[in-house]
């Protein structure tokens, strides 16, 4: 075996600096988005399945988020965010298209059916003040990631039961404890490259929180008024897990997901308020406050996209194949250098 310490110090030098250059052209993924994987919302039916599609995005059904503490802050203020939502479009290319249902989410395949399925997405991460401007009506966000949660799941569950899968219902019935039968088929963490978010208050007078057309259903979250605003948030999610039976992509392979633009805004007009959000809580508004904006936490509207982006992972045989060229070339060096009377030091 050829000793490192026995290779002159420029032949070692650039032997280390192969590797190194290898070692980045092999496994450093480029930063793209959009990238078309195969989908099967069923589960372990497999390539040749009428269920798979290729998938290029996701796009949610408009959903809620809390935010812990985040009524009326001030700068170095750390609120945690709490989403929910259930997947509203699943964007395709190819032959086999799919649909879901408006209200329940459930999904059906051009090709396969009706799956009996939905998928469900819930985030808690947190997030500091970094900015508070225009009077205290424009509120800029910087990532806080330290001892509190900070996870992104994706769910395959049952959508059979209306009761537990309408997304209007008000009750966050779809999600955590109360969802129905689930799969788990996605985890991972927000990131803090390319993080922005804000929130831009108005001065309209206050409204009633809950403007849905639904009305006040189930429970009687329109008598909070809230303030009135909107804003966007941008971010990266790293997945640590993912389930190759619904996503059909090679063993090898690392993805993320890129949310580019999630809307947030108040009062209420697409969804009904939930008064439960995934973790479980028996009532997420009681902490509201007489104003929802002014109390300790925020509860508010919010719909997002996602991007896929697949980075694949060169078979082990592709790295030796490199390493033996590079040795050769360094045994070539040596050879050359012993002709020309060189010693090894």
């Amino acid at each position: 075996m050829l000793r490192v310490s026995k290779i002159p110090k420029t032949l070692r030098g650039l032997l280390m600096a192969s590797v190194a250059v290898l070692g980045v052209a092999a496994f450093a993924a480029p930063a793209r988005a959009g990238d078309i994987i195969p989908f099967d919302p069923t589960g372990g039916s497999g390539v040749n399945s009428n269920n798979v599609v290729q998938v290029s995005s996701f796009a949610y059904l408009p959903g809620n988020a809390l935010g812990q503490n985040g009524g009326a802050v001030m700068v170095g203020d750390k609120v945690h965010v709490v989403y929910q939502a259930i997947l509203g479009t699943i964007n395709t290319i190819g032959a086999n298209g799919v649909s879901t249902n408006g209200n329940t989410g459930k999904i059906s395949t051009d090709l396969g059916g009706d799956t009996g399925k939905q998928i469900v997405i819930e985030a808690e991460f947190t997030e500091e003040v970094a900015s508070v401007t225009n009077g205290g009506l424009t509120v800029t966000f910087k990532t806080a990631f330290g001892a509190d949660p900070n996870s992104v799941k994706l769910y395959s569950q049952s959508a059979i039961v209306a009761a537990s899968a309408n997304v209007n219902d008000g009750l966050g019935a779809g999600f955590g404890a109360g969802a129905p039968p689930r799969t788990l088929i996605l985890t991972g963490a927000v990131t803090s490259g390319g993080f922005t978010s804000s929130f831009n208050a108005n001065t309209d007078p206050l409204i009633g929180l809950d403007q849905h057309a639904f009305g006040n259903t189930p429970s009687s979250l329109g008598d909070i008024p809230t303030i009135s605003g909107s804003g966007n948030t941008s971010l990266s999610v790293a997945v640590s897990t993912y389930d190759h039976t619904y996503f059909l992509t090679p063993m090898l392979a690392t993805l993320a997901l890129n949310f580019n633009t999630i809307s947030a805004g108040v009062p209420f007009r697409a969804v009904e308020p939930e008064t439960v959000m995934f973790q479980g809580s028996t009532n997420s508004t009681a902490n509201l406050g007489p104003v929802n904006g002014a109390g300790t936490d925020f509860l508010f509207q919010s719909q997002a996209n996602n991007d896929f982006v697949l980075a694949a992972v060169p078979e082990p045989g592709t790295f030796t194949v490199a390493l033996v060229g590079i040795g050769l070339s360094t045994l070539a060096g040596l050879r050359k250098g012993r002709r020309k009377g060189s010693r090894i030091s």
